[in-house]
């Protein structure tokens, strides 16, 4: 934006990254003068992924595989490793740490209409992980 006075809140339309926790962290030189990122640590980033992404980003934050049966299986495998890449080979753990992960609960990313019961489970999955991870924060 041009004037970003009062500038708090960014959402992204996830075209040219589906994820950027770190745009609101600075860049430094350290003492070797070497540019290194500080995070910000009142950033919260959401990201909305299938329950088997998130057990796999628990164990090791890397994509899950991918069963291809049919040419549907390799489109959406290709769309997923395309958005995928845009952000996550950036993210470092300190940025897995300020992430709250929701369940899509088996919504795919096709855009469509959501029904009243689809809205729902989607708005429990996002307390549910909100929840989860404030309860964890306070360890």
């Amino acid at each position: 934006p041009k004037n970003s006075a009062g500038l708090d809140i960014m959402v992204d339309g996830g075209i040219l990254g589906n994820f950027p926790i770190f745009i609101f962290d600075q860049q430094t030189l350290n003492s070797k003068g070497i540019n290194e990122r500080v995070f910000n640590t009142s950033t919260i980033g959401i990201r909305i992924d299938t329950d088997e992404q998130i057990a796999q980003d628990k164990l090791n934050p890397q994509l899950t595989p991918v069963f291809i049966n049919k040419l549907s299986d390799y489109v959406q495998a290709f769309y997923n490793i395309v958005l995928e890449n845009l952000n996550r080979n950036q993210l470092a753990p300190e940025d897995w740490q300020r992430t709250i992960s929701v369940s899509n609960v088996g919504i795919g990313p096709k855009i469509k209409r959501l029904s009243q019961k689809q809205k729902l489970s989607l708005m429990e999955s996002g307390e549910k992980a909100a929840r989860e991870y404030f309860e964890r924060s306070k360890s």
